[in-house]
């Protein structure tokens, strides 16, 4: 399973994010025809080799005709790249990259983010950071796409109106549920451009997976570190080992000992309604000897407010426990296979069985056989798992 895997050692920036992948083998004729494609101004992008630390990178700067009118609304992004011709994937990773951002500064702000005016990052420079991300991914298209912890570091930064905390306000609201480590220097290293690349498209944060490196590519930013530390992105790409993929989940757990167990089956479906991956429900000897069920959640970190607060709603709690997790997950697929019994979804799982996939028919459609046929539910599913090893393709 081909893989990306995004080492932010220095941190993260959307130039830096352009040179990596340029540096990793995109060819840079590809990338500015794609982005001409865009109603913001002519440009010409400046890709040089330059050295942070002793190592090699590439860095990219953009040279602009003419003025570029800096304060875009999100709408206006959002038409100039529908618009645009670009395709689909880019369109709508491009897209979701700017609804981030938006949500983000509607949130600081108390607006919509439909109403939400961009600053600097309304400037063509940010636009052709994200836009472009979003074309180098879509050129390389990977399986799987993984990054290192965020490290964060503080200080001040001037911006369109004031001054600024570091991290970025919008940086860090966009950075919420992502891990993230100190950096030793008062200098931004999380700029909300790189935020909101790797807040989109990472599937888990972590140490380097399980992978056989095969290209590396390093961007570089603009200036050197005060900490010392090579100001470089490092993008390594490669195959995973083993047939599966890694990614975070959140755990989310609550102890209910004064809520009627009969509510219980409701707060599941809110959970699930949530975003929830999974729904466990085990009973517990609680405190003071009370009987109590312990109610735990899988979700991706995008929906852990939202789970939180179906906990809250749907139940008894005062108080949820959470912390991330990674897992190995093996390829899946579902198909839906014409039987002599009608059509039944199939689970196929790959890596995983004496010939290298899995079969599994779905548990609603077996109950359907089985009540329409009167026959055993256990008889269904042998028949249907008989019929499909028979005719696997």
């Amino acid at each position: 399973m081909n893989a990306i895997y995004f080492d932010c050692f220095a941190g993260i920036a959307g130039d830096m994010i352009l040179g990596a992948f340029l540096d990793l083998g995109l060819p840079r004729d590809y990338l500015e025809s794609e982005l001409r494609k865009l109603p913001f101004g002519s440009f010409r992008l400046r890709v040089e080799e330059v050295e942070r630390g002793g190592i090699r990178g590439k860095q990219v700067t953009l040279d602009e005709s003419g003025e570029d009118r800096q304060h875009r609304t999100f709408r206006d992004i959002s038409e100039g790249i529908s618009q645009s011709g670009l395709t689909p994937g880019v369109t709508d990773l491009s897209l979701r990259f700017f609804r981030r951002l938006a949500e983000a500064e509607s949130r600081l702000h108390g607006t919509s983010p439909d109403e939400v005016t961009f600053h600097e990052v309304g400037g063509i420079h940010s636009i052709i950071d994200l836009v472009g991300a979003a074309v180098s991914l879509d050129y390389f298209r990977p399986d799987s796409i993984l990054a290192s912890e965020l490290p964060l570091g503080r200080g001040f930064i001037d911006a369109a109106h004031s001054r600024l905390p570091l991290p970025a306000p919008a940086t860090l609201e966009i950075l919420k549920g992502v891990p993230t480590v100190p950096h030793p220097a008062p200098e931004e290293t999380v700029t909300p451009t790189g935020a909101t690349v790797i807040r989109e498209i990472s599937q888990g944060f972590g140490g380097y997976p399980p992978m056989q490196v095969q290209e590396i590519g390093y961007g570089a930013g603009t200036r050197e570190s005060r900490a010392g530390i090579p100001n470089l992105l490092r993008v390594v790409s490669g195959q995973l080992q083993g047939n599966w993929q890694v990614d975070s989940v959140c755990r989310i757990e609550t102890t209910l000992d004064d809520m009627n167990p009969e509510m219980i089956p409701g707060l599941r479906r809110e959970l699930e309604d949530a975003g929830a991956l999974e729904v466990l429900c085990f009973p517990v000897q609680a405190k003071k000897d009370r009987p109590a069920v312990v109610v735990h959640a899988l979700c991706r970190e995008s929906d852990r407010e939202r789970l939180a607060h179906a906990f809250f709603l749907g139940s008894s709690t005062s108080g949820i426990r959470f912390h991330r997790m990674e897992r190995y997950l093996l390829a899946r697929d579902q198909k839906i296979v014409t039987t002599p019994w009608g059509e039944v979804r199939v689970k196929v799982i790959e890596g995983k069985g004496p010939d290298g996939s899995w079969i599994h028919p779905e548990y609603e459609d077996l109950r359907m056989i089985a009540e329409r046929d009167k026959i055993p539910l256990i008889q269904a599913e042998k028949m249907v798992k008989e019929y499909l090893i028979r005719n696997r393709e």
